[in-house]
């Protein structure tokens, strides 16, 4: 999702691997970015999956060639992928209004490490609305802190988990975009009632939790429009 405001534009970019690009694809993403769309500002976050790629393998011995040929031929496509995706969805753009909404008071994830008895859990489902002038949905961005690890370990396939379900539920729902950013995911746990278990049943009730947030948000148009804080 890209997001125009006065004379800047920043880009948001949710992916389904282990973690965001590394510093060398970065590099590589921000300045192509900044060379043909004029995109100062890039905000991409890896959902943290386990069942993902490695990244970090190159084309060089010891380092993946000849050992994980797949991940690596991954790898040396996903800059030029995440740079055109960005590309398409700057030429998209539209006006648009903007709201927040979140709530606190799920109980869908939990502290995994902590020795305290009070363990530090971040509950906060957070959501961001955009709509066209006319109220209709544009994008939604969700944000919730738990680890998407509820795909069998022995199950050696590349998987979204939960996240990937829940970005298919929103989206079909509302007929519009949908980007999950990791929240402080550190030692977060998913919970889940045996009736929400899986990453398909947990993603979908995410998801609609998150979109009786998204359906209670108002937006508008900020008198000043501005990417920076």
């Amino acid at each position: 999702m890209v997001v125009h405001a006065g004379n800047s534009k920043l880009a948001v970019v949710g992916l389904d691997l282990g973690r965001a690009p590394t510093n060398p694809m970065m590099a590589e993403i921000r300045s192509a970015l900044r060379q043909q769309a004029g995109i100062e500002y890039v905000l991409i976050s890896g959902t943290h999956t386990h069942h993902g790629p490695v990244i970090e393998l190159r084309d060089e011995n010891g380092l993946g060639k000849d050992t994980f040929p797949e991940a690596v031929r991954y790898n040396l496509t996903l800059p030029g992928k995440l740079i055109q995706v960005v590309l398409d969805a700057d030429a998209a753009a539209r006006s648009a209004r903007i709201g927040l909404g979140s709530r606190d008071d799920l109980r869908l994830n939990h502290n995994r490490h902590s020795k305290r008895r009070d363990k530090v859990v971040d509950r906060r489902l957070s959501v961001i609305r955009f709509a066209d002038t006319a109220g209709n949905p544009i994008a939604a961005v969700v944000s919730f802190a738990a680890h998407p690890v509820m795909t069998e370990s022995t199950d050696r396939r590349w998987s979204a988990d939960y996240p990937g379900h829940l970005v298919r539920n929103i989206e079909a729902a509302l007929g519009a975009g949908c980007v999950f950013m990791q929240g402080a995911a550190g030692d977060m746990s998913t919970s889940a009632a045996a009736e929400h278990s899986g990453p398909d049943g947990y993603g979908k009730h995410l998801a609609d939790k998150a979109l009786e947030v998204f359906r209670s948000i108002e937006t508008s148009r900020p008198e000043v429009p501005s990417v920076v804080g």
